[in-house]
């Protein structure tokens, strides 16, 4: 009676390779997880408290705004979701961006 190729299981096959007896490979090595080694160069999360706090707009727009650059004028440059288009936020005269002014970029 002819039998097909014996099947080995994935770690049988690494040990072949690493020239030990398939039949060695212990069966709790067939489904083990590998766990990567902790970097330890890696700075491990901290909490960390805000320089202050966040202020509501008095002046909002009437758009979705998803991403802001601060601009070295000290203009605010913000982006419209979901399109091209974008806003500059201006401070107002006492370098408050809480009432500052609205001007379309593009």
């Amino acid at each position: 009676m002819a039998h097909g190729p014996t099947r080995l299981s994935r770690s049988s096959v690494i040990y072949e390779r690493m020239g030990l007896p398939a039949a060695d490979c212990p069966k709790q090595l067939q489904y083990r997880p590998v766990h990567m080694p902790r970097r330890r160069d890696i700075e491990p999360m901290r909490d960390r408290t805000m320089p202050g706090p966040w202020e509501s707009l008095n002046n909002k727009p009437n758009v979705n705004i998803d991403a802001m650059l601060l601009l070295t004028d000290g203009s605010i440059m913000c982006h419209q979701y979901l399109t091209a288009n974008w806003f500059r936020l201006l401070p107002d005269e006492h370098s408050d961006y809480a009432n500052g002014t609205w001007i379309p970029i593009s």
